[in-house]
């Protein structure tokens, strides 16, 4: 069976983003998203995610924006001088070990929150830095939570750890030329068995957005796309199944395996 679980990133960036994404939640096809839960704006925008119940809720867990939630000495090398996350890391300067105090820190505020999570994912994909993954995998396996897989070789090394995660994820809903209905049937149809992931942006185009982000005018172009008319009955009709991550089975564990034995080149940044 095809499982398809749309999740919209950045819930928290601005009350335009999260009311657009509770929007196309509603209205539209999205079914999950994910929280960047040290958003200045997360206390208003929480009644918002806690109006909408069948939405699945996540963490994007997230050391490339805003402040941290640690005090700064415990995040030395994931800060700049005036007390921000750094956006591009050099990697090899950073204590991976700051990163999962921090990571965990935000995991504990969504809980006293009484955000319900069931998955997490990283801003700007950090956890594809193969240490990052490693410190992301032990939070997943304490907090019985899945984890995004924007590679292959995230997905086999999150499996063999009996992490769930999807056996596919669709990263190409985004950008200049990419924002359409008939681009998203592409890329939908064929999809294998199993649960596969559409990462999406939807939102609201407001003041705040337009200040911290320069993907602004595409997320509400998104958002006429995940909400438009006879999509998901298209969806249906391809016999694809809107899930989410919770539904996502516990794999079974394999024999040990490292994310250097899983990837000899790790990216660089």
């Amino acid at each position: 069976m095809k499982r398809l679980i749309i999740n919209a990133d950045d819930f928290g960036l601005t009350l335009g983003v999260c009311e657009g994404i509770i929007n196309a939640h509603q209205e539209g096809i999205v079914t999950s998203t994910t929280v960047l839960i040290n958003s200045p704006h997360l206390e208003k925008a929480l009644p918002l995610l806690k109006s909408a119940p069948g939405l699945d809720t996540g963490l994007h867990l997230n050391i490339t924006w805003g402040k941290p939630l640690l005090p700064l000495e415990s995040v030395k090398t994931l800060v700049d001088g005036n007390g921000l996350f750094i956006r591009n890391k050099d990697f090899e300067k950073i204590d991976p070990e700051e990163a999962a105090l921090e990571w965990s820190a935000q995991i504990q505020k969504a809980k006293n929150d009484g955000l319900n999570l069931t998955h997490l994912d990283t801003h700007h994909h950090t956890h594809l830095h193969p240490a990052l993954l490693d410190r992301l995998a032990e939070l997943a396996e304490e907090y019985s939570l899945a984890v995004r897989s924007p590679a292959p070789w995230v997905r086999d090394f999150l499996k063999s750890n009996s992490i769930p995660t999807t056996d596919s994820t669709i990263l190409e809903f985004y950008g200049e030329g990419n924002v359409t209905v008939e681009h998203l049937q592409r890329l939908l149809t064929g999809i294998p068995d199993g649960f596969t992931e559409v990462m999406c942006h939807p939102g609201f185009v407001d003041e705040d957005l337009k200040k911290i982000s320069s993907y602004s005018d595409f997320r509400q172009k998104e958002l006429a796309v995940l909400t438009s008319i006879g999509l998901k009955e298209w969806i249906l009709d391809k016999g694809i199944v809107l899930s989410r991550f919770q539904e996502i089975p516990i794999p079974e564990k394999a024999p040990d395996r490292t994310c250097d034995l899983i990837m000899e080149n790790p990216p660089s940044y």
